[in-house]
């Protein structure tokens, strides 16, 4: 219907609306974590269990955003 009406761009709106929903009702928190530099595997996980320790979420989603900007701790 979208492709139809040439709404094509919302696609990626829609998307993700869909998927804020989703994680809501199936109870699963997403967090977003701004750093300097990509972030290591064992760092975003130990941050999840944080966060699902600290609200009781069913399962936690990290995303990492990139930010040169950020202050960097070694």
């Amino acid at each position: 219907m979208l492709i139809e009406r040439n709404k094509v761009a919302m696609v990626s709106d829609v998307l993700e609306e869909f998927q804020r929903i989703y994680d809501d009702l199936i109870g699963t928190r997403v967090v977003f974590v701004s750093s300097a530099k990509k972030m290591e595997e064992d760092q975003l996980f130990h941050i999840a269990k944080k966060v699902q320790n600290l609200c009781g979420a069913a399962q936690v989603k990290i995303r990492n955003l990139i930010h040169e900007g950020v202050l960097s701790y070694p």
